[in-house]
């Protein structure tokens, strides 16, 4: 079965691969499954509205291929036998396979989603993505709001977050540094942080694969939500009640199971659109990783900890053009004009046809401005900030 998608996709011909995907779940589907592991119930949305902000640039690293091998580490035995039903987990996933298996449907699931995502099927995409998040994080009875909510249940009274808030905690964001959300795994699983639905898979190459698929499908379906909450166009982008604290949830599990500077992107991108005060007495201070000390900057505020995770993914990866690009514009949006010239500078060293946008000249001085512009002449194939 993976090889043939594989082949379909290598030759252009996704809604075959799709096709074929879809009636493998409609074959194995468990009609009305409901695991009795983790039920909680129903949670309201997390909402909370951005202020507009200056365009960033997203990253999402699982929507580029629509299959990988890297993602179907050595099948295993057909899962057609007599005695599948009896074998450890068997059902696990919401379909009829044993548990050892579940990382082979979380690739094929994931990859559904990377094909429709190409195709332009954004809400056909947000649905594969949920079911594959919760192939790996386990079936509950409530879905993906029922492990948003239990994230942020656990961080709230676990880690020592601030949230954006106009009166008390409800309905806030729940803002943490890239060291407290790199805990969020460990602290919402069992087992030192195992995903329930990969309990089964076998260790090694199959079992880092699935917790590397399951990263990816959070950080797929929290751009999404992302994309939907800023989107003026948004026929094709699904509007969901998810909230910042909802997507920030989800980017929390995905870092925490795979570091990964696309995910710090994300984040900071979104900490940036927090409009706040701290509500509560921070126990964010300058001294975390990754957090700089910058005048009138709050520690613990969304702005400053969109600062520590552009920091925190350049540390992962040093030449990651978006995480320049946007360190640089939210530099210049606090004043630090000088700084923010620099990061734009690195951005274009990293990849010298990278776009960084229109210049905002009208707010550089004139010793800025033509430091800028010196940058743009010596790459014409770039548009202005």
């Amino acid at each position: 079965m993976e090889h043939l998608i594989g082949l379909l996709c290598a030759e252009h011909r996704g809604p075959e691969a799709v096709g074929i995907i879809e009636f493998v779940e409609r074959s194995l589907r468990i009609s009305g499954l409901e695991t009795q592991q983790d039920e909680i119930s129903t949670p309201d949305s997390n909402s909370f509205a951005p202020r507009k902000h200056n365009q960033r640039h997203t990253s999402n690293e699982s929507t580029g291929a629509c299959w990988s091998a890297n993602s179907n580490p050595a099948p295993g035995e057909s899962v057609a036998e007599d005695d599948s039903m009896n074998q450890s987990g068997f059902g696990s996933s919401g379909y009829a396979i044993p548990g050892s298996e579940n990382g082979r449907m979380l690739a094929l699931v994931h990859a559904k989603g990377n094909m429709l995502y190409a195709l332009g099927d954004i809400t056909g995409a947000e649905h594969a993505f949920e079911d594959a998040v919760l192939i790996g994080a386990g079936r509950r009875l409530h879905g993906i709001r029922g492990l948003i909510q239990k994230i942020l249940n656990v961080l709230s009274m676990n880690e020592g977050g601030t949230s954006a808030g106009r009166k008390g905690l409800t309905g806030s964001p729940l803002l943490l540094p890239p060291d407290k959300a790199l805990r969020t795994a460990k602290l919402v699983f069992t087992r030192h942080g195992e995903l329930p639905g990969l309990w089964y898979v076998p260790e090694g190459i199959a079992k880092n694969a699935a917790i590397s698929t399951t990263s990816n499908s959070l950080l797929s379906l929290a751009k999404i939500f992302q994309d939907g909450m800023s989107s003026t166009q948004s026929l094709k982008v699904p509007r969901r009640p998810s909230g910042v604290g909802d997507i920030l949830a989800l980017y929390y599990l995905s870092l925490s199971l795979q570091p990964s500077p696309s995910t710090a992107n994300n984040v900071g991108i979104l900490l940036a659109s927090v409009q706040q005060t701290v509500s509560m007495p921070s126990t964010i201070s300058n001294d975390h990783p990754f957090i700089q000390a910058i005048p009138g900057v709050v520690p613990g505020s969304g702005i400053a900890l969109a600062l520590a995770y552009y920091n925190y993914g350049l540390n992962l990866d040093s030449r990651h053009a978006h995480l320049y690009t946007n360190l640089g514009s939210l530099l210049k949006d606090i004043g630090q004009l000088t700084a923010a010239i620099k990061m734009y500078e690195h951005a274009v060293a990293c990849d010298s046809h990278f776009d960084i946008g229109k210049s905002p000249s009208y707010l550089l001085d004139s010793r800025l401005e033509s430091r800028l512009l010196s940058v743009h002449k010596r790459l014409p194939t770039l548009q202005m900030l």
